[in-house]
């Protein structure tokens, strides 16, 4: 007898990827893999996703908390007092009786209000979302797309690995919206941290037209100009 002649079974050699590739799904010994348990693991993330992320396969709402943690981070955030509403409403005023008469465009509805930078974050938001989604939405299609073309199941290889990559699909879309949404968290904290007024950007980002200032913010602005 010569028990190792047979050693301990086959094994993938450097011409298998796929089945390289799949081992570490799962996998059991000697390169040979469950493909029931596969694709019951790939049904549990997929379970686990549900209902957490849109289209766009981001999560807005967690988006939106983790833009308050980056401006939380940038230091202090007074919720504005009763005497920075008024200094807004004067100044809205002031400005008024010069852009009156030198302007067309029809007086605003609703009151001047100062925000806190959380407040800015929280009420432009879903403003955001429309010029973002879009291109989240895209990525994760792409990101799809590629997988879907460069999966291809070889002769041999059991019908049910086909279901595979549409199983996967959703997960790589969630994936894609949520490394865009990290990245897109820390610029709308960043801009929380920098902007003055509601409409600056040159992107239309409140919710009604109104003049909004943030008192933090044009504080800051102010001591770098050396004037009261």
């Amino acid at each position: 007898m010569n028990d190792e002649s047979t050693g301990n079974g086959p094994t993938p050699g450097p011409e298998d990827p796929l089945a390289q590739w799949l081992s570490q799904f799962g996998g059991g010994s000697g390169g040979q893999f469950d493909l029931q348990r596969l694709l019951a693991q790939a049904q549990q993330a997929m379970a686990a996703m549900a209902g957490r992320t849109d289209a766009s396969g981001i999560d807005w709402a967690q988006t939106t908390s983790a833009a308050r943690h980056v401006v939380a981070a940038l230091g202090p955030d007074p919720v504005p007092s009763t005497t920075d509403q008024r200094r807004v409403a004067e100044a809205d005023r002031l400005a008024s009786l010069w852009l009156d008469d030198h302007v067309g465009f029809e007086q605003l509805t609703h009151q001047p209000s100062a925000w806190s930078r959380a407040e800015w974050v929280e009420r432009t938001t879903a403003s955001l979302r429309t010029v973002a989604e879009p291109i989240a939405t895209r990525i994760a299609d792409a990101l799809a797309t590629s997988f879907s073309q460069q999966f291809r199941a070889p002769e041999g290889v059991p019908a049910e690995l086909g279901q595979f990559g549409a199983m996967l699909t959703p997960m790589l879309r969630a994936s894609a919206g949520s490394m865009y949404a990290m990245q897109l968290a820390r610029t709308i904290g960043r801009l929380a941290g920098e902007v003055l007024s509601g409409g600056e950007l040159g992107v239309h980002l409140l919710p009604e037209p109104r003049v909004v200032l943030l008192p933090t913010n044009v504080t800051q602005f102010g001591e770098g100009l050396g004037v009261s």
